[in-house]
C-alpha cells in the first residue's frame, strides 16, 4: 500500500512539474476596420450661465416680509425666458471675491447656520435674491455678491 501511495505521489509531482515551453509565432496581418455605429441623439444644449455682481445700490431694504431683509431684483436676464417658465429650472449661486476668480460659488438657498438665509425666485427675465434674518437679528446691505444664474430649458 505503501509502495502504491508513493508510486502515486512521485507519478503525480512529476505530471504536475513539467511545463509546456510556450512558442510564440510570428504576427498575423493587421484585420480591416469595423463599419461605424449609429449616430446618437444630441445632448442637451440648452443650459445657459448669466453672471452678474451687485453693488451696495443693488439692494434695497424690504420691510413688508421681515423687518431685517434685503432685496435685489436682476433684470434683463433673457435666460429666464418662457421655455424655462414653462419646463426648464433656474438656479442660482453666490461667491464673494472678484468674479474673475471666485473663491467658491455656494447653492441657493443656503444659510450661514446662525442667523440668516440667503433664496432666490425668478420671473420672465428677471430674478430676486432676499437675504433676510430668521432669528430677529439685524442683517446689513449685503453690497458685493458675485451671483451666477443658470437656466435650463427643456429639450421637448
Amino acid at each position: 500500500m505503501k509502495k502504491t501511495l508513493l508510486i502515486f505521489v512521485t507519478a503525480f509531482a512529476l505530471v504536475v512539474s513539467c511545463k509546456q515551453k510556450e512558442v510564440v509565432g510570428p504576427a498575423g496581418a493587421n484585420g480591416t476596420n469595423g463599419t461605424n455605429g449609429t449616430n446618437g441623439s444630441d445632448g442637451n444644449a440648452n443650459v445657459k450661465t448669466f453672471l452678474y455682481t451687485t453693488k451696495a445700490s443693488d439692494w434695497t431694504p424690504n420691510f413688508t416680509e421681515n423687518p431685517n431683509s434685503w432685496t435685489c431684483i436682476i433684470k434683463n436676464v433673457s435666460n429666464v425666458n418662457k421655455s424655462v417658465l414653462d419646463s426648464g429650472s433656474v438656479e442660482v449661486y453666490w461667491s464673494g471675491g472678484n468674479i474673475s476668480t471666485p473663491t467658491k460659488w455656494t447653492a441657493l438657498p443656503a444659510t450661514n447656520g446662525k442667523s440668516s438665509v440667503f433664496v432666490y425666485s425668478y420671473q420672465l427675465n428677471q430674478v430676486e435674491l432676499t437675504w433676510s434674518s430668521f432669528d430677529g437679528s439685524a442683517i446689513i446691505n449685503p453690497e458685493v455678491k458675485n451671483i451666477k444664474i443658470v437656466t435650463a430649458a427643456s429639450t421637448k
